[in-house]
C-alpha cells in the first residue's frame, strides 16, 4: 500500500490518477454479482487514452456531485463524532510499486476506511430504508479494501436533514476472489497498451512538445 499525500481535487491528485484503474471504476471491471464487466474493453481504452495525453477524462458534475464535495468534509466530521475518533485524510492509495491500480478512501480510521456519499434525499432515505451498502457502490467498497488490504470499509450516506446511513461492510471472500481473477489480467492488457509502439510514439510526442 503506497498512500500519496495530496489534497482530493488537487492537481497532485489528479496526476497520481492518470491511466490508473481506480476503485471508484472497479465496477467497469466487475459487476455487483460479481462477474467480468463487459466494459472493460472502454475503460482500458479509457485509461491508456488518459496516459497518452496526461489528462484525466473530463466528466462534467451534476449537482448532485457538487454538492457531494462541498458536504464531504460536514460529513466527514459528522463522523468522527459518532465514533469519537479522527479520521486521516488520504489522497491516493496505490496497491502494488506497479502504480497501476488504486483507490481514492475518503479517509481511513484505525483498520478500517471510509466512503462517503452526499446523495438527494430520495437518494439518502432509500438506502436508510434498504439498509444495506447499495449495489452500485458495492465494486467501489469491496475493491477498496482489495487495493488496501483492510478488511472492514466503513460506507456512510450522509443529508443534513436526515440521520445518516452508516453501515460497516467486511471483506467478501467470494468478491476478493472476482477481484484477484479479474482484475490482474486486466492490469497485464493495460501494461501491454502502454507498451505498444503506437502509445509510445503519442505519448512521446506529447511529452516532447510539452518540454
Amino acid at each position: 500500500m503506497i498512500k500519496v499525500d495530496c489534497d482530493q481535487g488537487s492537481p497532485e491528485w489528479f496526476a497520481a490518477k492518470v491511466g490508473v484503474a481506480s476503485a471508484s471504476g472497479f465496477d467497469r471491471l466487475v459487476t455487483a454479482s460479481k462477474k467480468p464487466s463487459s466494459q472493460a474493453n472502454d475503460y482500458l481504452y479509457e485509461l491508456t487514452a488518459e496516459w497518452v495525453t496526461g489528462e484525466k477524462k473530463y466528466i462534467r458534475p451534476s449537482y448532485w456531485m457538487e454538492r457531494g464535495v462541498e458536504m464531504e468534509p460536514e460529513a466527514r466530521e459528522s463522523y468522527e463524532f459518532m465514533v469519537d475518533s479522527e479520521v486521516e485524510q488520504i489522497g491516493f492509495i496505490y496497491k502494488d510499486k506497479s502504480k497501476l491500480i488504486g483507490c481514492s478512501p475518503d479517509g481511513l480510521c484505525g483498520d478500517m476506511g471510509l466512503e462517503i456519499k452526499c446523495p438527494s434525499p430520495i437518494n439518502h432515505v432509500s438506502y436508510l430504508l434498504q439498509g444495506v451498502c447499495p449495489k452500485g457502490y458495492m465494486a467501489q467498497v469491496q475493491g477498496s479494501m482489495w487495493v488496501t488490504g483492510l478488511k472492514q470499509w466503513v460506507f456512510m450516506s450522509y443529508h443534513p436533514e436526515y440521520e445518516p446511513f452508516v453501515i460497516t461492510v467486511d471483506a467478501d471472500p467470494v468478491f476478493q476472489k472476482a477481484l484477484d481473477e479479474i482484475i490482474p489480467p486486466f492490469v497485464d492488457l493495460l501494461k501491454e497498451a502502454r507498451e505498444s509502439p503506437k502509445v509510445i510514439e503519442l505519448r512521446g510526442d506529447r511529452l516532447e512538445k510539452a518540454a
